[in-house]
């Protein structure tokens, strides 16, 4: 599995502790996409499009974007055709992100995690091993969900300049 990670200056830190976390794991291909120095003048639009690129043209990636909320990261990477993106806060909604709704992104809160290295470690671990309910037993009404927002995204695509 391939991360590619990405933050503003508001997840600077927390992306350098994931970074740290998760590099030199078993099966686990860490890429930075920056920002690579705290910048306070920098903006989110940049780094979360060019992760959410990536993530898109690469089945085995996944992305983990930081900014002050985890909205705006979000935002940006859902303009994206592909990409399945949610700002998640605790544990519980990174679990049902990917449970219900296959997320291939996460974006984090980065204000609220700078002083909880640790929550967000648990909540991008909880994340990467919670299987999609659409892909189990009796999971089928997620995986029709998932389809009909994929149908959804390839309508609008087609017709908006």
């Amino acid at each position: 599995m391939k991360i590619f990670f990405a933050a503003d200056h508001a997840g600077f830190d927390v992306k350098k502790v994931l970074l740290r976390h998760f590099e030199g794991q078993r099966d686990i291909e860490c890429v930075d996409l920056g920002n690579y120095k705290f910048d306070d003048q920098d903006d989110y639009p940049t780094f979360g499009e060019k992760a959410a690129l990536e993530v898109a043209g690469n089945d085995d990636a996944v992305g983990v974007l930081i900014c002050g909320t985890g909205i705006g990261m979000s935002i940006v990477a859902n303009k994206v055709p592909g990409i399945f993106a949610a700002p998640c806060w605790d544990e519980k909604i990174a679990y049902f992100a990917s449970a219900h709704n296959r997320i291939n992104v996460i974006a984090l809160p980065g204000r609220r995690l700078n002083k909880k290295p640790i929550e967000a470690i648990n909540i991008v671990e909880i994340w990467l091993k919670t299987k999609f309910a659409g892909d189990l037993p009796k999971g089928e009404r997620h995986k029709k969900r998932i389809e009909t927002v994929s149908e959804i995204d390839k309508k609008y695509r087609k017709t908006l300049p």
